[in-house]
């Protein structure tokens, strides 16, 4: 009887480790998915923001906001 009881408990005890093994790859590699998220993140955000806007913003304005328009008018 008190074999079967240390067989059972190399038995559960191989099972925690596994189980415990695969919990803590899951754990990294869940943190190593999210780090990578996170750099990816802000790699694509510096690379917008160096983006910007066009240099040449030559945009024609209404009559009624420029400058000008409403200083002619006053």
């Amino acid at each position: 009887m008190g074999l079967l009881r240390w067989i059972g408990l190399g038995a559960a005890g191989a099972c925690a480790v596994v189980f415990l093994g695969g919990v803590v790859a899951d754990g990294l590699g869940g943190a190593v998915a999210i780090g990578a998220l996170v750099v990816i993140t802000r790699s694509v955000i510096g690379l917008a923001g160096e983006a910007g806007t066009p240099r040449d913003t030559s945009v024609s304005s209404s009559a009624g906001s420029s400058r000008e328009a409403t200083s002619r008018f006053r």
